[in-house]
């Protein structure tokens, strides 16, 4: 008899949600409808939890906390601004031979890094759940899907196709879902 608990017949998902954000501008410029997706989810998938990563300039006043009443656990963190040091670039004029100072500003970049938090959760809740949705291409996410594989849990990636890691398709197999097969049924309507 084996000693290993049998685990629950249950799918959890995890967004890394400016990877899905990227992959829809990415292919069409379309836009996620977050209540379809969650729909999407729980009929297709049968989904236990749905856990959202995001990056939002305010904790209390942003977009994506309102997507509580459509059953996602909202995992949000304030934005970090990096400012960029100017690049300088020199040219020479062709005619006189005097160099040019130029100094290029490049805009601030702004990250939340939510991957280890939603690596974090996929290993802190890895006996809940027998089956695990990851939206995300992200290659980093590679140690993670690789664990949980050799761990007797059903992977499933749903990425845009030329964002996502080949790494990460060829260790999922048949078990991934290019985002633009599923865009009928989770994007906005356009208003014409």
């Amino acid at each position: 008899m084996s000693s290993e608990k049998k685990l629950p017949n249950k799918t959890y998902v995890f967004i890394d949600v400016s990877n899905l954000i990227y992959g829809a501008k990415r292919t069409g410029k379309w836009e996620i409808n977050y209540q379809k997706l969650s729909k999407y989810l729980n009929s297709r998938y049968k989904a236990s939890k749905i856990f959202f990563y995001a990056g939002v300039k305010s904790l209390t006043k942003n977009k994506f906390n309102k997507l509580q009443k459509f059953g996602y656990i909202l995992r949000l963190k304030e934005l970090r601004i990096y400012r960029k040091k100017p690049i300088e670039r020199k040219s020479k004029c062709p005619k006189c031979g005097h160099v040019f100072k130029k100094k290029i500003y490049r805009p601030p970049e702004q990250k939340a890094n939510c991957d280890v938090d939603l690596t974090f959760d996929a290993m802190r809740h890895v006996s809940d759940y027998s089956k695990m949705i990851l939206i995300s291409g992200d290659g980093d996410f590679y140690p993670l899907v690789e664990f949980l594989m050799k761990k007797g849990r059903e992977v499933r990636i749903i990425g845009e196709t030329r964002s996502t890691a080949i790494s990460l398709k060829k260790l999922v197999g048949p078990e991934f879902i290019d985002l633009v097969s599923i865009k009928h049924i989770i994007a906005k309507r356009k208003k014409y």
